[in-house]
């Protein structure tokens, strides 16, 4: 339940006082003390106001969740953004709202000390919620996904420690992880290089997707059937990031099978390549109009790589308008 009120006592030297503080005033307005009164204790204050931080930082972010925006005490920086403080005057909180301007959307808590986050929290649309926790040097140490309802941890993101970044996310089933990504760095430049995601036993790669070190841009996907070996890889450009080629891999020999090759300004396929059990020797060429994709010409090897025959096909038609056929010696017989 939402807490929006605080109880507190004071002991003056002249009487005592007794009040709620509540979220909507203003702290600088709360008068501890009557006129011409001190406190009995010149330490009270700030065991006063230790007290009501303490207070204030226990209301769990979670709570936050049903509670209307405008109906939390704090300072208007914008439309959708409030920050609330401490006695001191101090950032203890932020809150964003939606578009509507009553829903939260993300909650951060702040160390009053340092200004660094400790916590913060976002209500997604799916009605999950992703709650980050940060270290004293305001770096994220993990980051966990919640059901609204907060029955049934989602998934969990791990963060290095020294830089920041995240390196591992986990799903979390009956309290146990099971990897699902692992991402990494460059060493010299902190750029992300490569994405490990992993099948849901946590241990079998699922695919890999490596990165330009400099600019960050996807250049190379890598595959996998589901007991582990090479599926297909697909390589991109890396300034349009179109598709260059998919590099297709035999299930039972782990041999190349086939390679498709891509325009870079259409990513219209261009060409296919097939390749026997050895993944060395070429069976068959397929070449295709740069624009339309239809089959215009056709090369068929033998097992020993030697031509077998041409054929070649009408552009717009796709009929066979030419085959020819070559004998062992690489010379046309037809």
């Amino acid at each position: 339940m939402y807490i929006n009120k605080i109880s507190f006592n004071i002991n003056c030297k002249n009487s005592n006082y007794s009040g709620t503080y509540n979220l909507k005033n203003s702290f600088n307005n709360i008068k501890f003390c009557g006129k011409g009164d001190v406190f009995s204790n010149t330490n009270q204050i700030k065991i006063v106001q230790t007290d009501l931080n303490k207070k204030i930082k226990q209301l769990p972010l979670e709570d936050l969740f049903n509670v209307d925006f405008n109906e939390i005490y704090g300072e208007v920086v914008s439309k959708g953004l409030k920050i609330i403080k401490d006695v001191n005057r101090k950032t203890i909180r932020i809150l964003k709202a939606r578009e509507n301007n009553k829903q939260i959307w993300t909650a951060i808590d702040i160390d009053p000390d340092t200004g660094n986050k400790t916590q913060s929290i976002s209500f997604n649309p799916d009605n999950t919620i992703l709650n980050t926790f940060y270290d004293k040097k305001d770096r994220k140490i993990a980051s966990i996904f919640t059901r609204s309802d907060g029955t049934k941890i989602e998934r969990a993101i791990d963060y290095d420690e020294k830089t920041g970044e995240p390196f591992k996310q986990s799903k979390v089933i009956n309290g146990e992880k099971f990897t699902e990504l692992i991402w990494e760095y460059d060493s010299q430049t902190g750029k992300l290089i490569k994405e490990n995601y992993f099948r849901e036993d946590g241990k079998t790669l699922d695919y890999i997707r490596e990165f330009n070190p400099e600019t960050e841009e996807l250049i190379k996907e890598h595959h996998f059937y589901h007991n582990g070996t090479l599926n297909f890889i697909k390589e991109y450009d890396p300034k349009t990031g179109n598709i260059l080629r998919k590099l297709h891999f035999n299930y039972y020999n782990k041999t190349l099978d086939r390679i498709s090759e891509y325009d870079v300004q259409t990513r219209n396929l261009i060409k296919e390549s097939d390749f026997y059990d050895d993944g060395i020797t070429l069976s068959h060429v397929n070449e295709y109009d740069l624009k339309t994709e239809n089959l215009i010409k056709e090369y068929s090897f033998n097992h020993a790589g030697e031509l077998d025959f041409i054929k070649e096909y009408d552009i717009k038609t796709g009929n066979l308008v030419r085959k020819l056929l070559f004998d062992y010696n690489g010379k046309t017989i037809a």
